[in-house]
């Protein structure tokens, strides 16, 4: 085997290092979710939803969904709002994903933001991950108790 190609291997991992570095540096400062996505960002997705159950019910299946996702681990809880982190195949770009879950008016509801650290787009990915976690949510039978 020509050894060229034994670099590519060193390359990767460079670029993997890298990557955790950069984004160590990017980190969010807090663990309290955004109000919004930054203006004419390309690789954010947030949302508000009304859902049916008590809101410590939709907070406990999204942390239980979260789990069940390969690269994604909860970095801080507190209350209902939880601050997790994903990360994409091959190169491990991290993703931010806030959650937040609250009664208001009688109603349930959920706050979600989800964000690349890194990079100016995300090919839909953080949009995809939240419709995910929203179909996860419709699909879970939660107690019909309200807030």
């Amino acid at each position: 085997m020509d050894k060229r190609w034994a670099i590519i291997p060193a390359i990767w991992i460079v670029t993997i290092l890298l990557i955790q570095i950069i984004g160590f540096i990017l980190a969010p400062s807090q663990s309290e979710i955004p109000d919004s996505c930054p203006e004419n960002s390309n690789n954010c997705h947030h949302v508000i939803v009304m859902m049916e159950g008590a809101p410590e019910d939709v907070h406990q299946n999204t942390l239980d969904w979260i789990e069940s996702e390969s690269r994604a681990g909860t970095i801080s809880e507190k209350n209902l709002t939880s601050h997790s982190v994903f990360r994409t195949p091959g190169l491990f770009f991290p993703d931010d994903f806030f959650v937040e879950t609250k009664c208001e008016n009688g109603q349930s509801w959920i706050e979600i933001h989800s964000e690349s650290r890194i990079g100016w787009g995300d090919y839909g990915v953080n949009q995809e991950r939240v419709e995910e976690l929203l179909e996860h949510l419709d699909s879970v039978e939660m107690d019909g108790h309200q807030c």
